[in-house]
Formats: C-alpha cells, structure tokens, sequence
C-alpha cells in the first residue's frame, strides 16, 4: 500500500452531478494528512468510482431525488461509515450565483474569529426565505476591501485606525433552489447520522483545486458540460467572476439528430465516438460539419456570456478547458483562435491547455480512474477535500 499500515485512513466519498450523469468515488488517504498542507504529499487510494447515467429528460427535482439515492448507495458500499461526503451541485439543479454580502460593523467591536462568524451567520439569516431553499459557502472574506488574514488578524482584536468602524464583506457562491429539493437535501443529512456531509458549487471545489493541488493563481476556467458551460475567472487566486450559460455539448448532437434525422441518444452516442477519435476518417467528415455547426453556436453564446466579466477586469490568457465538450477538435479550435479574448484581456491570443483529471495528481490516473477532462470535476472535487481549510 502506499501508505504505512500503522496509520489510520480517512475515507471521503465525493460526487460531481452533472446533467447526463452524477459520478462518484470513494477514496482513502493517511488521516494525519487529509485537510493539512502534507495531504499534497499523498496521493489518495480510489477504494471504488459510481457513474450513475440520467435519463435525458430529468427536472431538478428528478435530479435532486437520484443524488439522495445515490449518496445512500455511497454510504452503504464501502464497508465502514466515511468521514464526509462531498456534493458538488452546479445550474444543473439551481440557480447559481456569486455574490457579495456586505456588513458595517461599529469600531468598537473586535475583530476576531468569533465576530467574523457571527456576522456571516446574521448576513445569512437576512437572506433566507420561506420560497426557496439556498446553499451558500463563502469563499473569501473582505475587512475594508482587504483579504481577511483569519487568525493571525483576529489576534490583533480590533482594525488600527478604523475607530468609526468597519466594514466586512463576504463573497459567496449561492445556489438557490426550490424548497422541495432543500427538502431532499436535509433529509440526507438527517439519514446519515454520524456522516458530515457537504453540498457545494462545484465552481468552488475547482478554484480550490486549481491553487492548492496546481499552484494555478491566474486563469480562465471554460468547464463544458452537457447542458451547461461554466465560466470562471481566477484572479490572484481569488474567485473574480462566474458565469453560466444554457449552451453545452447536447446542442451538437442536436444538430447531428437533425442531420441524420437520428434520435438525440444515438446522435449523442455518435458525437461521443467522434469526439474520441473513434471513427473512421471517411465517416467523421460529415459528423465534422456537424459538429463545426453546433460549435458555431456555441461559440455566439460563449462570446455574449463574455460581457458579464467586463466590469471584474482582464480575464487571464491561460484558459483552462474541461469537462466532455474539451475533446472536441472544433471547440478547442474556436477557443484557440483568441478573436473573442482581445476586449477582455491584455493578451491576444490565449495559451490552451486541456485540464484533465489526472492533472491534480501529478499526472496519476489513480488506477485509471481519473483521466480525461471529463473527470476534471471530479478530481478537482478530490483535490479541495484533501485540501480544503475553512476560511474563518
């Protein structure tokens, strides 16, 4: 084993949810390393990986529904009761949103661990609402528009020259959903009893993991999904803007469907083996043109997301590619290009790199099971567990 036997292991199952399927995986590492700085040191042991397919037609609450099941079957497959579970949940279920949650705070109160959790929890409090349910987790935390040291400032109690006051703010990823799927959500955590389970964007596990596992503090991350791109800016190795759009790898085999007038799961399964390289040069031209005119879409939503990162500052020129859409020649080729990056950026043209899982493990498989960059999530969700250090 790569570990000694002497030491006790700590196990984590994960799960990424995605739009055509929720994949997960169990795995080990040396307790006295996972969440510290020498968990980096370690690669983790896979003790088993789930792929659970979705029908193509499945609402958010359908979907919500097979993560409960699927977190249960986690739990029951692996012979002891692990320390957490992971979620990681994106647009797919919820509306998704970075926001900032601002408080004044008088001069005279201290500014310590305690204070800086209890005005998160009153900030949370005044957004809650009987209509919907909502998962936040912050992921940096501001005093007077400076990064919050945590308790190497606490420490030092009060702010130096700020006797009128202070303000703290708090940026977080929101994902609001209906109060049926907030429903399902506490009745898994009320089902696993002993377990700590955790439900996160997944947007935040992967900058977690783009500075912790690769030392990556500037980028622009494109995650292309079946029904969703996500769009994230890191910057400095803060989270500096997010966004979604509607458009992913289904609007291909849409027009493939259409082409060839197959149904949308046999044109799903042909641009699959297009994608892969598995087609015969004679056969994948004309499900080239396919796919060349579904990028074209593509790209025109991609472009028009580009205005909301505007007003946050220059996107980085190293992109970052991943998710299933990553293996399509002609999505890497309108990427490249760079003639959608000149009014964002202070480059022209971007460096392109295909993210995949195997990347956060210093280019480790894991036995196979983290490959492509259609596991980049799911290694990347790996990664913020083994690293993950709470912020206040």
């Amino acid at each position: 084993m790569w570990f000694s036997k002497k030491k006790q292991a700590a196990v984590y199952g994960v799960m990424d949810v995605g739009a055509d399927a929720i994949k997960g995986v169990v795995f080990e590492m040396p307790r006295e390393e996972a969440g510290g700085r020498a968990a980096s040191a370690a690669l983790p042991r896979v003790l088993k990986k789930f792929v659970w397919d979705l029908p193509m037609s499945c609402s958010p609450l359908r979907k919500i529904k097979k993560i409960k099941e699927s977190v249960f079957i986690i739990a029951e497959n692996i012979g002891k009761a692990p320390d957490k579970i992971t979620v990681a949940l994106g647009p797919e279920v919820g509306e998704c949103v970075l926001q900032d949650w601002v408080l004044p705070v008088a001069g005279d109160v201290p500014l310590t661990g305690k204070n800086v959790r209890a005005a998160y929890r009153d900030l949370f409090n005044q957004r809650a609402d009987a209509r919907r349910a909502m998962i936040a987790v912050p992921v940096e935390v501001l005093v007077n528009g400076y990064p919050w040291a945590g308790q190497e400032q606490a420490s030092r109690g009060r702010i130096t020259g700020a006797p009128h006051g202070y303000e703290i703010r708090f940026r977080v990823m929101t994902l609001s959903l209906s109060v049926d799927s907030g429903v399902f959500f506490a009745e898994v955590q009320r089902g696993l009893v002993g377990i700590a389970t955790e439900f996160i964007p997944l947007v935040v596990a992967e900058r977690e993991a783009l500075g912790e596992a690769l030392g990556i503090r500037d980028a622009f991350l494109i995650d292309i999904g079946a029904e969703v791109t996500a769009l994230v800016s890191v910057r400095d190795g803060r989270l500096a803007h997010v966004a979604f759009m509607p458009v992913g790898i289904r609007c291909i085999a849409g027009i493939a469907a259409k082409k060839y007038r197959y149904s949308l799961r046999d044109a799903r399964g042909m641009m699959r083996r297009y994608a892969a390289g598995g087609m015969r040069d004679d056969a994948s031209m004309p499900v080239s043109a396919a796919a060349s005119e579904g990028v074209a879409e593509w790209k025109k939503n991609f472009v028009r997301a580009l205005d909301a990162f505007y007003p946050t500052g220059p996107l980085s020129p190293a992109v970052l590619l991943a998710g299933g859409g990553a293996h399509y020649p002609e999505i890497k080729a309108a990427v490249a290009s760079g003639d959608w990056l000149g009014g964002f950026s202070y480059a022209e043209k971007p460096v392109l790199r295909v993210l995949e899982g195997a990347a956060f493990f210093n280019g480790d498989t894991l036995g196979g099971n983290m490959r492509g960059p259609e596991d980049a999530g799911l290694a990347a969700l790996m990664a913020y567990v083994a690293h993950r250090r709470p912020i206040f």
